[in-house]
């Protein structure tokens, strides 16, 4: 099982309050990541926008190449079962 910070990664903002609640729940299941602030990389923003028809949603996550927006917990866990990741 590949478990490292390359496999997940949570594209946010720091005061966006559903971007907290994914970093959190990550961090309580022990799951590393890689957190993008879209706010601080122009380059992430713009990736995010493409990814969501043009708008910036948060957070947008990247897990091992699937893309996924705003997922509820109970989505992300079961993604994160799917690639081997939980």
């Amino acid at each position: 099982m590949q478990n490292n910070q390359e496999n997940i990664k949570v594209y946010g903002a720091d005061w966006c309050g559903h971007t907290l609640e994914t970093r959190t729940h990550l961090d309580e299941i022990g799951v590393p990541y890689r957190y993008i602030n879209v706010e601080q990389d122009s380059q992430a923003s713009a990736w995010v926008k493409d990814q969501n028809d043009g708008m910036e949603i948060k957070p947008t996550l990247d897990i091992q190449g699937e893309i996924v927006t705003a997922p509820p917990n109970s989505q992300l866990d079961s993604l994160l079962k799917e690639h081997g990741l939980l």
